[in-house]
């Protein structure tokens, strides 16, 4: 029985550092890893946001882009800037991502559309390469849709 025990403890052990270090995929430099994809990019940039993780945001980001999301945090200040982060994400539910494809400069624009309870919201994503990985250069305004069924409700009555 306590061998039993061990080995289900050891088991859970083993889950909760795989979990903990999910995406941390240290390269032989030890640095952390670049996201590899562009969609991963972007999933990383709205986890950033919706903790507040302001350097974690920026960290993905790039050119002039990056360069006024300093400007407004310098302007607001660093906890309310972490504040806005959080409420752009605020009440999200879903996130879809589709390519748009391959632009001239060598970038990629996605188009990324958020899901809430009452609405979604579409807009475009430009991302260039930098140093291996890829990097949001600019955002487009969020556009808002009302689907025809609401998220949540019952597909079948």
């Amino acid at each position: 029985m306590r061998r039993r025990l061990a080995q289900v403890g050891l088991a859970l052990a083993l889950v909760a550092v795989a979990f903990a270090l999910r995406g941390r995929r240290p390269t032989p430099s030890g640095k952390p890893a670049t996201r590899t994809t562009p969609e991963d990019v972007v999933r990383a940039l709205f986890e950033a946001a919706s903790r507040g993780d302001d350097e974690a945001y920026l960290a993905l980001t790039g050119g002039e882009f990056r360069a006024s999301l300093l400007e407004s945090r310098r302007d607001l200040g660093r906890a309310a800037f972490r504040e806005s982060l959080k409420r752009t994400t605020e009440g999200v539910k879903g996130l879809a991502m589709v390519r748009e494809g391959s632009r001239p400069d060598g970038g990629l624009a996605l188009q990324v559309e958020l899901t809430f309870l009452d609405r979604n919201e579409r807009q475009t994503v430009v991302l260039a390469r930098r140093d291996g990985g890829w990097v949001v250069v600019w955002m487009g305004p969020a556009r808002r849709v009302v689907p025809a069924v609401p998220y949540g409700a019952p597909a079948f009555e």
